[in-house]
């Protein structure tokens, strides 16, 4: 992920190679999705540069709020991004926009970022050093006592979200990207394990 807003695409090819290259050399990988969820202006370079690096998908964020509330009322936020000089479509590749503010736990799950952030485990009063939901409503512990409620909370935040893709205008998508991090997060075994406890349960009782 290049900063694109202010690079020049020399220093952006400079950096897919190295990534590639370091990828290559330490775990045999090669990358087969782009994640540009933090770079500030999505440029059609990126989208170029990522399709000649043998990358067949990407992700992007960092999109004004007008082009994303367009995007999501015409059902577009899955799209083949195509280069303005490639009439055919050789260049295409699939970019998927998250459709809220931002990529953390609390704008990722649905439209509701208050009940969203009630999934965000990390923020559960017993994990140091503890962080708080701005919207003052705090994440429970799942159990036995709650864990159908909070399902359901849950189950509509996500149902909501697969409506604003192509799919789910008239029916529910398959799948939804749902992401469960953000910035300096997952350092710890605490919160890593808080975060698989919460929505194991979650997921056990759904499915």
């Amino acid at each position: 992920m290049t900063e694109e807003a202010p690079s020049h695409h020399f220093a952006m090819i400079d950096q897919l190679i190295e990534g590639h290259v370091w990828l290559d050399n330490n775990l045999e990988y090669h990358p087969k999705n782009g994640y540009n969820c933090d770079t500030f202006g999505a440029t059609p370079t990126t989208a170029y540069l990522n399709q000649l690096s043998g990358i067949d998908h990407m992700l992007i964020q960092r999109t004004h709020y007008h082009v994303k509330k367009h995007f999501a009322e015409d059902h577009l936020l899955e799209f083949n991004w195509r280069q303005t000089f490639d009439s055919e479509g050789r260049e295409d590749i699939l970019t998927h926009m998250m459709p809220f503010y931002s990529y953390d736990v609390p704008h990722t799950c649905g439209p509701d970022p208050s009940i969203c952030c009630q999934f965000d485990f990390r923020r559960l009063r017993h994990i140091s050093p503890p962080i708080s939901c701005p919207w003052r409503i705090p994440p429970q512990e799942i159990n036995s006592r709650n864990v159908d409620e909070r399902a359901k909370m849950l189950l509509d935040q996500y149902r909501k979200k697969s409506k604003l893709f192509r799919k789910g205008e008239k029916e529910n998508v398959q799948i939804v990207l749902t992401l469960l991090g953000d910035d300096f997060r997952m350092d710890s075994d605490a919160e890593a394990h808080a975060q698989e406890n919460g929505l194991k349960v979650y997921f056990i009782h759904t499915f």
